[in-house]
């Protein structure tokens, strides 16, 4: 039975309680002892964390939602109704950047949507291409973007070719960075 018709349909995932927070309540008095159950607290996304072609930070191509709930600590919800049966999109509670692609029940791509976050050589959203081409030298291969006619894609493909790295830009600027298995990470239209 489908669920109703609704915007935003919601499958919470949270990683079991793996420790114990302390917070002082009154500075310089007492100390009191909190536990925080994972619906008060949910583990945030530190931007130190960043995406490389086989996942993102904790979270690897390949794994279920649910292992990587549990792996990072992170509330994943999914993201309203897939056009495509069997592909679907999970995003991190709190940090609407980060976006991970499901097919067929495993995660198979991660899409960054903000400049809060990088990739393993510190290109995010907002750099130049030209920066970005410096960076990634001769193993970017540069291609004309679908629909901005002075836009290109970046592609950083693994040495065995199953894993990819994408840096769309406007001609100018990184607009969206996605990385994941082949030929997930080159979707153009994620899961449409």
């Amino acid at each position: 039975m489908q669920p109703p018709n609704k915007s935003l349909q919601r499958t919470r995932l949270r990683a079991p309680l793996s420790s114990v927070g302390l917070q002082l309540l009154v500075p310089g008095t007492l100390a009191i002892l909190m536990v925080l159950s994972p619906s008060a607290s949910q583990a945030q996304v530190s931007p130190d964390i960043r995406l490389g072609m086989y996942g993102f930070g904790p979270v690897h191509v390949g794994m279920t939602v649910a292992k990587a709930a549990s792996a990072s600590g992170w509330e994943l919800v999914e993201e309203g109704e897939s056009p495509s049966e069997g592909c679907s999109y999970v995003v991190v509670a709190g940090d609407a950047g980060v976006r991970f692609m499901v097919e067929e029940g495993v995660v198979s791509r991660v899409d960054i949507d903000d400049s809060h976050h990088q990739t393993n050589s510190g290109i995010r959203i907002g750099n130049t291409e030209e920066h970005a081409r410096k960076v990634y030298g001769q193993s970017a291969q540069v291609s004309p973007h679908k629909y901005l006619d002075q836009g290109h894609y970046l592609t950083i493909k693994s040495r065995d070719g199953k894993y990819a790295l994408v840096l769309e830009t406007d001609g100018k600027r990184i607009i969206q960075i996605h990385a994941g298995r082949l030929p997930s990470a080159e979707y153009v239209e994620g899961c449409a």
